[in-house]
């Protein structure tokens, strides 16, 4: 009898300390369904603006500069003329191409008299047919004289022309790197010239990315010092030799119309922008323990509550700043709790948030 009033008393406090469970302890979360999706594919370099859109001028010939007419920090637009030089030696050839052009033609009207005189008594029988040969030779010969002296005349005007450098767009003067009077050779820059709305920044890319960058290839600019705002550039050269940094100096020509990007400003570069398909949940979703990653998925939904699995994933790269790739782990239309993790566990129970 005793031993049987004990265990109704055990019973009794046990049961007296059993509560139902507290539904204010039952975490809220948020949740969306898993979808297959595509994603722009980025590469993001950092780097600054440098001497914005500096253009290398020169002269296709070697001379001497006997002039400049336009001075560091001038507006000039396009086809003003800005330097020049000495043309003495090209006015030279063209007078001497010209006195060869007359004599020539002197010479042809000498031979087609000649050749309409013989072609006359050739007909009548009074000479051979070779002398009438000789003298439509002689012609013929004379013709093609001109036309070589021509294209020679031609080819000394173009190189008079050529002595005279002009700006190839609306633009800045930054810099004459030749004095007047000095002796230059053909291609040497006589002036550095900044294209009007454009600008340029250099951009550092690791040495396993560099040869997947190509000139000419698109790319979106961004700087924190402006915010909201992207530019458009281009890729204008890329050095193919490594600095200190182990990282390779990409030149990137960018549309700076209202001369917002100003040198020394740090900026991020995209290349390569391309959709990568794949199944894409938002990055703060992965949870990373022990060096594994993992997530809750959303089970069992009915109504406004559901059950929360904890699930071991395979996560590649970082798309759109904030969406990871799950390679293995989760599948499409499953649900993914995306709200509310921080109080999760392995197998508890969740109510749904509505807001």
């Amino acid at each position: 009898m005793k031993k049987i009033i004990i265990l109704l008393i055990s019973a009794l406090i046990i049961g007296g300390c059993t509560k139902e469970k507290d539904p204010a302890q039952t975490p809220y979360v948020k949740y969306e369904k898993v979808k297959y999706t595509a994603v722009k594919e980025m590469s993001e370099y950092s780097g600054y603006i440098e001497s914005g859109g500096d253009i290398e001028l020169s002269f296709n010939l070697s001379g001497m500069i006997n002039g400049f007419y336009a001075i560091e920090g001038d507006y000039v637009k396009k086809g003003a003329l800005l330097a020049k030089l000495d043309t003495k030696e090209y006015d030279l050839n063209l007078s001497k191409s010209e006195f060869e052009l007359n004599d020539a033609i002197v010479k042809y009207k000498r031979a087609k008299s000649y050749y309409e005189r013989i072609s006359k008594l050739y007909k009548a029988g009074g000479i051979s047919y070779n002398d009438w040969e000789g003298a439509q030779t002689d012609l013929k010969s004379a013709k093609n004289q001109i036309e070589i002296i021509k294209d020679s005349q031609k080819i000394a005007k173009e190189k008079k022309d050529y002595t005279r450098l002009y700006a190839p767009k609306n633009g800045y003067i930054i810099k004459t790197l030749k004095d007047n009077l000095e002796y230059i050779n053909a291609g040497e820059t006589v002036i550095l010239f900044q294209d009007e709305g454009y600008t340029d920044a250099r951009i550092f890319v690791p040495q396993n990315k560099i040869n997947l960058i190509n000139k000419n290839d698109a790319v979106i600019i961004r700087t924190e010092a402006i915010k909201n705002k992207s530019y458009k550039g281009f890729v204008r050269k890329k050095v193919n030799s490594s600095i200190n940094s182990g990282s390779y100096k990409v030149t990137v020509r960018i549309e700076n119309k209202a001369n917002e990007l100003l040198d020394g400003m740090s900026v991020k570069a995209i290349l390569k922008e391309k959709e990568k398909k794949g199944i894409f949940i938002p990055v703060e979703c992965v949870i990373k323990e022990n060096d594994k990653n993992y997530v809750y998925i959303l089970e069992n939904l009915e109504q406004n509550k559901g059950t929360a699995r904890k699930r071991e994933v395979q996560t590649g790269g970082i798309y759109e700043r904030d969406k990871i790739e799950i390679k293995c782990g989760i599948k499409e239309n499953e649900l993914i709790i995306t709200e509310g993790t921080i109080k999760l566990m392995d197998n508890i129970e969740v109510f749904i948030k509505n807001d």
